[in-house]
């Protein structure tokens, strides 16, 4: 026998029930919708604890404790700056980060005209051009430097083998290969640097047109 909607209801409200969960706790019961009793507990009311008082402390009212910290921290600085005394500030330190992040966003490029951009186009095809014939020019050479290799020792094998075995072999004076020279430039005899020069290059306004600009 099918059971309406109304009586579906009043079956699962008929499974709500109060149960006691252990012999021992009658102070506690469990509330289960269910056949069966799941046993949740309501747990007793946590409070939380008394707020503790908050202790204000001046800083301007120096302690005897306080005193001797703020003396071992001057101490400690006073030798930090002595050993540093020497050592001058990186000039990456000086620069502002800010304004190093937006140099490409700031830059204000030169126009380039039509004719530069043909003229460049030109260069770098003739360059490449160039470069393109010298790669097969150093390539021809080093495969016929090859074959003649090739060829030379496959005559010394046939006339003498432990000739051709000695040849075969790889040359330990070459590698590893050290080399010591000057670290610089060599200076060039007889050169005298020119002295720099100055040149103020602040604006003066003083035609009435530059003035204008200033409501004068």
């Amino acid at each position: 026998m099918a059971l309406s909607t109304e009586q579906k209801a009043a079956v699962q409200l008929s499974r709500l029930f109060i149960s006691r969960c252990s012999p021992g706790s009658y102070l506690t019961r469990a509330i289960s919708t269910k056949s069966t009793p799941d046993c949740f507990r309501i747990s007793l009311q946590v409070n939380s604890g008394p707020p503790v008082k908050k202790v204000h402390v001046d800083h301007r009212i120096l302690t005897p404790a306080r005193q001797e910290k703020l003396a071992k921290e001057r101490e400690k600085l006073m030798r930090r700056l002595e050993k540093n005394a020497g050592q001058k500030k990186p000039i990456e330190e000086v620069d502002n980060w800010q304004l190093q992040s937006q140099l490409m966003t700031r830059a204000r490029w030169s126009v380039i005209t039509p004719e530069a951009q043909e003229t460049r186009a030109v260069l770098l095809r003739d360059w490449s051009r160039y470069r393109f014939i010298e790669h097969k020019k150093v390539n021809k050479a080093i495969n016929i430097a090859r074959a003649s290799r090739d060829r030379a020792l496959l005559e010394l094998q046939k006339e003498s083998e432990e000739l051709y075995q000695k040849a075969i072999q790889p040359d330990k004076t070459l590698t590893p290969y050290t080399f010591k020279g000057p670290k610089h430039s060599p200076p060039i005899p007889g050169y005298q640097p020119e002295d720099g020069f100055w040149e103020d290059a602040t604006p003066t306004y003083e035609t009435p047109e530059e003035l204008k600009q200033f409501k004068i």
